[in-house]
């Protein structure tokens, strides 16, 4: 599969300029990482996130357009009050990026670039402050109890929509600077020189803006955004490099259930340390799906016989509430020899845990997304019905 991270981030960028353009909109390169990705330049398969900006007058055309794309989803503060701040995150839900530490409940969890808006933030006024007041508590709350418990009493959806749309509002009536704001960092103010040193390049038959890294606005946005983090044990980041280097770029996972499993940020080291087990054990499972479809699909025919690493595999998942199927027939065959050696029970239970969308083979999620056709969820629960029965069956 020819899919690596920047190729991916690289689609999800063209869409956004190809957007941008077509609205006559302006659209500015934030990150160093942005840059190099539109120059080609960028090497790094690590990237998991690029950052875009545009003007607030703009921000609702784009963030209608890119919800209409195929196979992605973009969410702001309107659609997913779990976000961190203000801007649209625009992913690509066929791949995956998590890091337990990263404060924010989204939607999906893939690979995206994030599209802030240039906002006016006046602070003449008490509403001028107490809507820009009400903007930092809203980034707090993912780590203070206080502002937790202030949304919840007010509602958060409501106010994640309000707070939003009351920005935009103010942004368009008011006069002055723009401002950049990365959640969780430090505002950057945008001056009319800065735009002005803004270099304009062409790509793929669009154009778009970029800060070069002599401008201000580079200089005064990555003091911010660059700032070292502190190491954690519980990190899951260190396991994910480990296997985006065995994947040699983008981990595409065939399912949804990392992404449910992560929507929800636990607190606490104990809690901590149990969610990142998870998260490893959802990505090895991911891992092993290919690996096992390599070993036996593609192998010799003495692999095809030979079932015992499978069923190893099968068990090993099993003792985590998981179950490995890379091939319902090769599923199949592995349940009813389980079924022989330790009873119809550990066979049902461990067809219980089977994803559904596992039920699809690699060579027919390789095939579909090829074609760029979607998921038969009717073709998966026939060919769950039609195992269940067979292990049902006398002997």
């Amino acid at each position: 599969m020819d899919r690596t991270n920047i190729t991916v981030l690289k689609q999800l960028v063209d869409e956004l300029m190809t957007i941008c353009n077509e609205n006559g909109l302006d659209l500015f390169a934030v990150t160093g990482d942005a840059e190099s990705l539109l120059k080609g330049t960028l090497k790094d398969e690590r990237v998991f996130a690029v950052d875009f900006a545009v003007y607030a007058e703009g921000y609702d055309k784009v963030f209608q357009a890119l919800g209409q794309r195929p196979g992605r989803v973009a969410e702001d503060l309107r659609t997913n009050s779990g976000m961190r701040g203000i801007g649209i995150r625009y992913s690509d839900i066929e791949t995956t990026f998590f890091d337990p530490e990263l404060p924010g409940r989204y939607l999906c969890n893939g690979l995206h670039i994030n599209v802030l808006p240039m906002i006016r933030r006046p602070k003449k006024t008490m509403g001028d402050k107490i809507l820009n007041y009400e903007e930092r508590l809203w980034e707090d709350k993912a780590e203070k109890a206080f502002a937790r418990a202030f949304f919840k009493v007010l509602g958060e959806k409501r106010m994640g929509r309000n707070l939003l749309e009351k920005q935009l509002k103010r942004s368009k009536s008011a006069k002055g600077k723009y401002t950049l704001h990365f959640p969780g960092q430090a505002i950057c103010d945008i001056a009319k020189a800065d735009l002005k040193e803004a270099e304009t390049i062409e790509c793929n038959q669009n154009f778009v803006s970029i800060f070069p890294k002599s401008s201000a606005v580079y200089q005064r946005y990555h003091r911010h955004h660059n700032l070292a983090k502190k190491y954690s044990l519980m990190s899951a980041r260190v396991a994910w490099d480990d296997m985006m280097k065995q994947c040699g770029g983008t981990f595409t996972l065939h399912d949804r259930g990392i992404q449910k499993a992560i929507q929800k940020r636990e607190t606490g080291y104990l809690q901590a340390r149990r969610d990142v087990e998870k998260y490893w054990n959802l990505i090895e499972l991911t891992f092993d799906r290919f690996r096992f479809y390599d070993r036996y699909c593609k192998g010799s025919e003495e692999s095809e016989e030979n079932l015992s690493e499978y069923l190893q595999a099968l068990d090993y998942y099993s003792r985590r509430n998981l179950a490995l199927c890379f091939d319902p027939d090769y599923f199949e065959r592995a349940l009813k020899a389980i079924k022989e050696q330790n009873g119809q029970g550990m066979a049902k239970r461990i067809l219980e845990e089977v994803k559904l969308e596992h039920l699809e083979s690699v060579e027919e999620y390789e095939k579909r997304m090829e074609k760029g056709e979607p998921l038969s969820m009717q073709m998966c629960k026939a060919r769950y019905e039609a195992i269940d029965r067979s292990l049902g069956e006398a002997k």
